[in-house]
């Protein structure tokens, strides 16, 4: 309220998510990245709905919206917006703002097709070594600075927004770490700060994974 934002019974869905992103979020210190996702999906909520007033969204209105939403992102994306007007709604009516929870029983959809929980991981020790033998060869091979990234992470275990935002200054061979302290966000294109404390941290690397990051170097 400090901040000029009137929550009233004819504010707009996008005006009482930006009222609960600045009062809920910020104040949280979220990663940037993770803020970015919040902003878009209040994006969202201003593009589907404009300056309609929150209390005349109804039910079936809001369902065409997921829907249609569901059209381009993927199912897990279309729950997290489901998700976040729900924590808005919650957020209004605490605040005695007469608005029904039109997000109740919505059936989330996508058009977009979703690997299997099988095929996103390396289920076996043997196939991890396949891999990794398969990358080593084509390392031999060619110079393609993707192979090298993947060799990075299966010696590692970095984050890949880890693995991209390595530079040379990361990498001490006398000491055989790799130092991670940032993010590379690829969809913003720029460094970006660390998930978590914890993510600053010396990740050890054995005399393989020096000899490939010298012959990259």
């Amino acid at each position: 309220l400090f901040k000029g934002v009137d929550l009233a019974n004819d504010s707009s869905l996008y005006d009482l998510w930006k009222a609960w992103y600045e009062t809920i979020v910020l104040p949280q210190k979220k990663s940037e990245s993770t803020l970015y996702k919040h902003r878009l999906r209040g994006k969202y909520m201003k593009q589907y709905f404009g300056d309609q007033v929150a209390s005349t969204i109804r039910y079936s209105q809001y369902q065409r919206v997921i829907t249609k939403l569901g059209e381009t992102q993927s199912k897990n994306t279309v729950r997290c917006f489901n998700s976040e007007v729900h924590k808005v709604i919650q957020f209004a009516r605490r605040d005695k703002i007469a608005v029904d929870d039109f997000t109740e029983g919505v059936i989330i959809v996508s058009e977009k097709t979703q690997k299997k929980t099988s095929d996103k991981f390396l289920n076996k020790l043997s196939d991890y070594s396949r891999l990794k033998v398969a990358v080593k060869r084509r390392l031999k091979e060619r110079f393609v600075i993707s192979d090298y990234i993947i060799f990075v992470a299966l010696k590692t275990g970095l984050r890949t927004g880890e693995n991209l935002g390595l530079t040379w200054d990361c990498i001490d061979f006398e000491n055989k770490v790799i130092k991670t302290y940032r993010r590379y966000d690829s969809t913003k294109k720029c460094f970006t700060s660390p998930k978590t404390e914890t993510s600053v941290r010396e990740v050890p690397i054995d005399d393989e994974a020096c000899s490939v990051l010298k012959q990259l170097k």
